[in-house]
């Protein structure tokens, strides 16, 4: 499936949002407001580590796409 493996390789997809959700749906949100600023606030506390490691981690599985010519692989 061509939206999978699109994001497989999304950085945010496979790391970053998977986190950002767990931190901001962990209380309700009474608003579409109060999520958007808790979302935005938690963007600013990502730990710029982390992001480094998705981004090396894309690259990775770049690589193996290229490698596979967009087949499986684990």
């Amino acid at each position: 499936n061509g939206r999978r493996r699109r994001r497989i390789l999304n950085p945010l997809d496979f790391c970053i949002w998977g986190t950002l959700e767990s931190v901001v749906n962990a209380k309700p949100h009474r608003s579409i407001e109060s999520l958007k600023r808790k979302l935005i606030q938690e963007w600013d506390r990502l730990d710029m580590d982390s992001v480094r490691a998705a981004i090396d981690s894309w690259r990775r599985r770049l690589a193996l796409v290229v490698k596979h010519k967009g087949g499986r692989f684990e």
